[in-house]
């Protein structure tokens, strides 16, 4: 979902429904990463929407020893002006007391 999009989505969502909580943070793992979690009260119950976007992975280098019992360790180089977002969408489970992935089929 790009900026534009996700921008329309949350004016609908503010406007037509109560907010519960809005965040946006740092990526914990990946510099220059933005994760926005959103959680909003719908006919359908308590939704969660989580938006990640990240830098595109432009290359990975593996770095290893042929030697028994050493270390390897993975190198990724990150675009400076190409993201890539992932949207997660979870609802509420009352009964478990948890957030459950939401299925999109219809």
């Amino acid at each position: 979902m790009n900026d534009e999009k996700w921008e329309d989505a949350m004016l609908k969502i503010k406007e037509n429904f109560q907010l519960e909580e809005e965040l946006t943070e740092d990526h914990p793992e990946i510099e220059s990463g933005i994760i926005e979690t959103v959680v909003f009260d719908s006919p359908m119950g308590r939704i969660k929407l989580i938006r990640t976007t990240t830098p595109k992975v432009l290359d990975k280098k593996t770095f290893y020893s042929s030697r028994s019992g050493s270390d390897m360790s993975v190198k990724y180089d990150y675009s400076a002006t190409e993201f890539v977002n992932n949207l997660e969408i979870f609802k509420w489970n009352g009964s478990q007391d948890a957030w459950q992935e939401a299925s999109l089929e219809f």
